[in-house]
């Protein structure tokens, strides 16, 4: 049992890890997996070059970006996954917390970028 928050929870058993550019295929949707650290040194999102959608996890939390004060979060990283991102089509996020996020998404990434 683990604790965060003040709250108690069972760890999941991971049966496989994702590795970066493997492809996930769903009837509708062929992702591409991408490390993007810094929320976590694990972290990951998957993205739909032809759609322009990506499932960011908590790299993006809505209109904001991911923490990067819980353990083994990284502000450097998280700035480079940005950069990553930045250069993709994307036209639907799909955050880890907040409502999806529709348009021109690349443009909002340099916004954070840039501060």
């Amino acid at each position: 049992m683990h604790k965060l928050f003040g709250e108690s929870f069972e760890m999941p058993i991971i049966s496989r890890v994702l590795g970066k550019g493997e492809e996930l295929t769903t009837k509708n949707y062929t992702f591409k997996v991408l490390h993007t650290p810094g929320h976590t040194p694990g972290s990951i999102c998957l993205y739909d070059e032809k759609k322009g959608v990506l499932i960011s996890g908590n790299t993006f939390f809505g209109f904001c970006i991911g923490r990067t004060d819980l353990p083994g979060g990284s502000e450097k990283d998280l700035f480079n996954s940005l950069k990553t991102l930045s250069s993709l089509s994307i036209e639907l996020l799909l955050p880890g917390h907040g409502e999806p996020v529709k348009g021109k998404i690349s443009q909002l990434i340099r916004k954070f970028l840039e501060r």
